[in-house]
């Protein structure tokens, strides 16, 4: 498992990815599931990352590397043109002796211009999306993905993203239960799947200011299974019907319907993710049956709730110990 590193990388794309395999390895133990090695774009000489701490690289970056993963972060200083151009040709020479190649957060800029990515679906942070899009046309920048598994090419969002991507890795490598373990020791949700969006429904509702809409739209967030009618709505609001449609239009360019379908959806894909029956869902969303949820959800999402549980949702843990009898190690 080779990272590599230089002058501006982001401190959370390194040390995230690097705890998840670290870990897996404690979890395995006695087995080493993976050899971590970090490669200086600069050779071995400490480089300060976004955030002002040193990292000391174990090796200089190799002119092609053969580990089995290899994976590159983000941060501003990749964007630099002479390490962009460097760790591009790095990624374009490795790739025949690594089995995979990924990047979390603006790594995809390396792998983009590495050539890696042409005709292919790639994540990075929503707020880079559109830039690196317009430099790679030929790749396919998704900016809503958390990350994703594409034949070799792994690519994540930013920051905790990275976490997520790594986890989905170990549990291709290593299996479901070793990273459950994993994710319950960092602390972190064994939940979030690739295909959820970077921006959640809430953030970007929240995202207004504190005002009497700002404070009704918190309110029908916190209870989506109150009395959602415009009348009621309104009344909550001291403002005529007409007039919350219009507030409401203003600001989020929708329907108040549209707005509340939305929320619902939103929390109950939230709910999804737990063991609450489809029924108990349904009655915490604030529809009528299930049928009703059903229809709803399907209008929104494309899928019917059982099915969006069964893509997106944590899957039982596997009881028992972890196996860890003739793990291979992971370079």
């Amino acid at each position: 498992m080779g990272l590599i590193l230089f002058d501006g990388v982001t401190l959370m794309d390194v040390a995230g990815p690097m705890e998840v395999f670290a870990t897996a390895n404690s979890v395995v133990a006695p087995a080493v599931a993976y050899r971590l090695r970090t490669y200086g774009v600069g050779g071995t000489a400490p480089v300060r990352s976004e955030a002002g701490v040193t990292l000391v690289p174990d090796a200089p970056l190799p002119r092609r590397p053969t580990v089995d993963t290899l994976l590159v972060p983000g941060g501003s200083g990749l964007r630099r043109p002479q390490v962009l151009a460097q760790v591009a040709r790095t990624l374009a020479r490795a790739r025949p002796r690594c089995r995979r190649i990924v990047s979390v957060c603006t790594g995809a800029y390396a792998v983009a211009e590495s050539g890696l990515a042409k005709g292919r679906r790639i994540a990075t942070h929503w707020r880079f999306a559109t830039d690196l899009a317009h430099r790679h046309p030929d790749v396919e920048v998704d900016a809503r993905a958390l990350f994703l598994q594409d034949n070799g090419l792994a690519s994540s969002a930013g920051i905790t993203a990275g976490i997520d991507l790594c986890l989905s890795l170990v549990e291709e490598d290593l299996g479901h239960a070793t990273a459950l373990a994993i994710a319950r020791e960092l602390v972190v949700y064994m939940r979030r799947s690739g295909g959820q969006d970077q921006y959640s429904e809430p953030l970007r509702l929240q995202s207004g200011t504190s005002d009497r809409i700002g404070d009704l739209v918190s309110g029908m967030l916190a209870r989506p299974d109150a009395d959602l009618r415009l009348d009621a709505l309104a009344e909550r609001a001291h403002l005529s019907p007409r007039q919350l449609q219009r507030r409401i239009a203003q600001r989020y360019d929708c329907s108040v319907t549209d707005l509340i379908a939305r929320i619902r959806v939103q929390e109950a894909q939230r709910l999804l993710c737990g063991r609450q029956s489809i029924g108990e869902i349904a009655a915490c969303c604030g529809y009528a049956d299930i049928d009703a949820f059903s229809r709803a959800f399907l209008r929104r999402t494309g899928l019917r709730p059982s099915q969006w549980r069964a893509r997106f949702a944590e899957r039982a843990p596997v009881h028992g110990p972890v196996d860890s009898t003739g793990s291979e190690a992971f370079e």
